[in-house]
């Protein structure tokens, strides 16, 4: 009994972790689509910039009503380009939510797939010439062939990218 039990009450921790992420489609129990992985992009990337995610609350209703009626603000060290990102993939409606293909080709993309395939096993690919070149660091940082050299969550937050563009404050999130 008691197996059952913790493996319930694990259950109900890992899901209410991740209850954060639900896109309202999935809180009010509609159909849902690709779309969804849209919108987690849109928290994540928040939750990345801030620190938490952008509907947290200690109380998974409040967190649902949050989600539902898309309820949150940014601080004010946000951007303005990276809160119009984060606005348009977190849209209530999904058909409103923005499209990857919006935002531009994905840097490894080829006409040929196989080609595609070759460049992200070799990680081989090139910056636009508008990309910083502290934001170039930080995502070679990410995407390195070898996965132990990849950088650490640790590793990203004390990026200078981080600390200069989104004046992020690492020891104050991790109190």
């Amino acid at each position: 009994v008691f197996r059952s039990l913790a493996s319930s009450h694990l259950k109900l921790q890992t899901f209410e972790r991740y209850l954060d992420y639900l896109p309202p489609e999935m809180v009010t129990h509609q159909p849902y689509n690709e779309k969804v992985d849209l919108w987690c992009l849109g928290v994540l990337t928040y939750e990345f910039l801030v620190g938490k995610p952008p509907f947290e609350t200690e109380d998974a209703t409040q967190t649902y009503t949050r989600i539902v009626n898309v309820d949150f603000t940014f601080p004010e060290h946000v951007h303005e380009y990276t809160r119009i990102f984060i606005r348009a993939l977190l849209k209530k409606n999904p058909h409103e939510r923005a499209t990857l293909q919006e935002f531009g080709k994905p840097p490894f993309e080829t006409e040929d797939a196989a080609q595609t395939y070759t460049r992200i096993v070799n990680v081989d690919f090139t910056f636009p010439e508008h990309v910083h070149e502290y934001a170039r660091i930080f995502i070679r940082a990410l995407l390195k062939k070898n996965p132990h050299e990849r950088a650490t969550f640790q590793e990203c937050l004390e990026q200078i990218w981080m600390k200069t563009f989104c004046q992020f404050k690492l020891d104050k999130h991790l109190k």
